[in-house]
């Protein structure tokens, strides 16, 4: 695992100070986007790239308030080798022992997000209740749904049978709405089934951790309708975009994401959106 003595980016939010745990950053192809308005749709969001790869981050958060600490997702653990898994030594440089998290809320099932729930076989944090949506946990244990989703997405079903084996009883299914305390699951599908964000509440302010309904911020923000590749829906996970940027906008919320820069508001310009960072 690498070392990494860097300060976790952090905001407050009314009683709540949440910092961004970088647990690596991901690198893929320049092509490796969609957009579901067709070919020449796909060739102008290509000709908006001008790098040989296309690179984002890859984030879960903690959040530290009168609830305890709290974790929005879990980064990859050792899964995805020694380039990532980061999170962890991010933790312990702050001085938080992995039985000091008492609850952590996925936004849906996926390596970069949940597999750092895992040591081996073991919990890596013992004492933490395991918020996911109902939707996504009941796809992903479904057998049949196994067996119809293409070989490239079905890790999810794998990690969603590890994380019942291992966490039990502290795996809570939850429906969108509160949570606990200032949570609040939203709905967000598109990139699984049953993709969630998260929504902190503070007074007059909010922060939504978008989870991977953002994989490339200046790309998507600029056109909600491109999407990668190994979104289960990506027509749904497009419309998604398109209205919860629009919530965003309108309510002035604060955003965050599984693969976005810091924290941020949604500015418009025309047709498009436009990331400003808060």
């Amino acid at each position: 695992m690498p070392m990494d003595d860097r300060s976790p980016s952090q905001k407050r939010f009314g009683r709540s100070e949440v910092y961004i745990l970088e647990d690596g950053v991901w690198e893929t192809r320049r092509d490796n986007v969609v957009n579901t308005r067709g070919d020449a749709a796909l060739a102008r969001t290509l000709e908006a790239v001008t790098t040989p790869a296309l690179h984002a981050p890859v984030n879960c958060f903690l959040v530290k308030n009168d609830f305890g600490r709290t974790l929005i997702d879990a980064g990859t653990g050792l899964d995805w080798g020694e380039a990532f898994g980061r999170a962890r030594l991010l933790l312990n440089g702050m001085g938080i022992a992995p039985d000091d998290i008492s609850n952590i809320v996925l936004t849906h099932i996926h390596v970069d997000h949940a597999c750092g729930l895992f040591d081996g076989e073991r919990r890596y944090f013992p004492n933490a209740d395991i918020w996911v949506g109902s939707e996504e946990l009941a796809f992903f244990t479904d057998p049949s749904a196994r067996a119809a989703a293409p070989e490239r997405r079905r890790d999810g079903f794998d990690i969603a049978g590890r994380l019942l084996g291992i966490y039990g009883a502290r795996v809570i299914p939850a429906n969108p709405g509160p949570l606990f305390g200032p949570f609040e699951m939203v709905s967000l599908p598109g990139h699984t089934p049953g993709h969630c964000g998260v929504l902190l509440r503070a007074g007059e302010e909010a922060l939504l951790s978008l989870g991977d309904a953002v994989h490339f911020q200046d790309l998507q923000f600029a056109d909600p309708d491109v999407g990668v590749p190994f979104d289960f829906s990506s027509t749904q996970a497009a419309a998604t975009r398109h209205r919860v940027f629009e919530t965003v906008h309108g309510r002035g919320w604060h955003v965050c994401g599984g693969h976005m820069d810091g924290f941020a508001t949604l500015g418009r310009q025309g047709d498009h959106y436009v990331r400003v960072p808060s």
